[in-house]
């Protein structure tokens, strides 16, 4: 997924809708997202979208932790199966720095 003006337009509502407090909303928004956190290039549109200063900052902040999560709930599979506990959460923390760093526009 190539990080075009119409699939950032997309992520945003999504994003946008997964924050709404109606379920009939949210819900259908959470589960595009969860079906497409897979596909290729999709984390880097997230990010992409984290780092656009034309995004609002809600949506910024929702795409920031939307990537945090995937990446902790991802980091959490591997781990179990071929890594160090204590070495995987060390390099989570430098995700959640990364994330935090690009939020702050640094």
């Amino acid at each position: 997924m190539q990080a075009t003006p119409e699939h950032l337009t997309m992520l945003s509502e999504l994003l946008t809708q997964s924050l709404s407090p109606n379920p009939e909303i949210r819900h259908p928004a959470e589960k595009t997202l969860d079906s497409s956190e897979l596909q290729s290039g999709f984390l880097f549109l997230v990010m992409t979208l984290v780092a656009s200063d034309a995004a609002a900052m809600h949506v910024r902040q929702a795409a920031g932790v939307y990537f945090k999560n995937v990446i902790k709930k991802r980091w959490t599979e591997v781990s179990k199966a071929a890594f160090n506990p204590q070495s995987s959460h060390q390099g989570l923390i430098h995700v959640f720095r990364f994330v935090i760093l690009v939020l702050a526009g640094e």
